[in-house]
């Protein structure tokens, strides 16, 4: 049995280390755009007093990134995400 497991993990790290020969050079996007959207709501409390209303939908992000090789780019990214207090809370906003 012993035998049979060791050829068999023999075999599979020979077909895994095959797999990595793939010229994968200039296989990926130099540019890459990215859009979200969404909503937001704190599950809890933020402290005595302060409660958030029902899910904001003012939630959104854009972001652009340059790739130099297929490990390290840049990235740029805007977003904007906002919640106020609910009725029976001290009043507040925020904005992200």
């Amino acid at each position: 049995m012993k035998k049979i497991v060791m050829t068999l993990a023999f075999a599979l790290g020979l077909i895994h280390v095959n797999a990595q020969t793939e010229n994968t050079a200039n296989n990926y996007n130099k540019w890459s755009v990215e859009l979200a959207g969404g909503v937001n709501k704190p599950q809890r409390p933020m402290t005595s007093g302060y409660f958030t209303s029902t899910p904001s939908p003012w939630v959104g992000d854009l972001g652009v990134r340059y790739m130099f090789n297929n490990k390290f780019g840049l990235k740029a990214d805007f977003g904007y995400n906002s919640f106020t207090g609910k009725n029976n809370s001290i009043d507040f906003d925020s904005k992200y």
